[in-house]
């Protein structure tokens, strides 16, 4: 995928959670070091430093992320879904509590 000035939302939120794996949950320091690497093509480059920029950038109140995936970056649907992931926890261990004694 080709993108000329900057990349979407879904691309960075990928890379982001890419490097995050990559870098053991340290996406801006992961997103630094492989900026250092020799050889990075335009593309690559520009990918990179929208994550640091996307992951430097100060949320609500002047806090800083540091390379963590905040709520603040998290869109609507992502908090839908993780809100329906909890409350099927929930209900979950309510039965089994239930069953279990």
């Amino acid at each position: 995928m080709k993108f000329r000035t900057t990349p979407t939302p879904p691309k960075l939120r990928q890379e982001i959670f890419s490097l995050g794996g990559r870098h053991r949950g340290d996406a801006l320091g992961g997103a630094r070091l492989e900026l250092a690497e020799p050889g990075l093509d335009a593309e690559r480059r520009l990918l990179l430093e929208a994550v640091v920029k996307h992951l430097s950038a100060p949320v609500s109140g002047g806090a800083k992320t540091g390379g963590a995936v905040s709520w603040a970056s998290a869109s609507l649907p992502d908090v839908f879904y993780l809100a329906v992931i909890l409350a099927a926890a929930v209900w979950s261990a309510s039965i089994l509590g239930a069953h279990l004694g």
